[in-house]
């Protein structure tokens, strides 16, 4: 998965995005359900989500998270669907995280 420059590429190169992503609306309920299930799974996965530190689920993504890619300005990476073209894209930065539920384990016992 790793592409020896310390990025991280998925099925559809995200390590050389230059499409926009549709916007979809960002749900933090489901958000959650996903890094629960990340952790309750052990599972491993990679998330596109932005860069919302004040929100209840980033410590937890934080906890599981392998690696980061910035990949830039909503403003430039989202492109509202026709549900959405009246609304505006909320600012801020679009992170795709590598996950990893199983991290959490591993680092209490690092720590023990």
């Amino acid at each position: 998965m790793g592409s020896g420059d310390g990025e991280f590429k998925l099925a559809r190169d995200l390590g050389d995005i230059q499409s926009r992503t549709t916007a979809e609306r960002i749900n933090c309920k489901t958000i959650i359900l996903v890094v629960r299930k990340l952790i309750e799974e052990r599972a491993q996965g990679i998330m596109i989500v932005p860069r919302w530190p004040g929100q209840v689920w980033w410590t937890s993504l934080n906890e599981i998270t392998v690696r980061e890619k910035k990949l830039g300005e909503s403003e430039r990476v989202l492109e509202c669907g026709l549900m959405m073209r009246n609304l505006k894209v909320r600012p801020g930065r679009i992170l795709a995280l590598e996950a990893n539920g199983d991290k959490m384990e591993q680092d209490y016992f690092k720590m023990h």
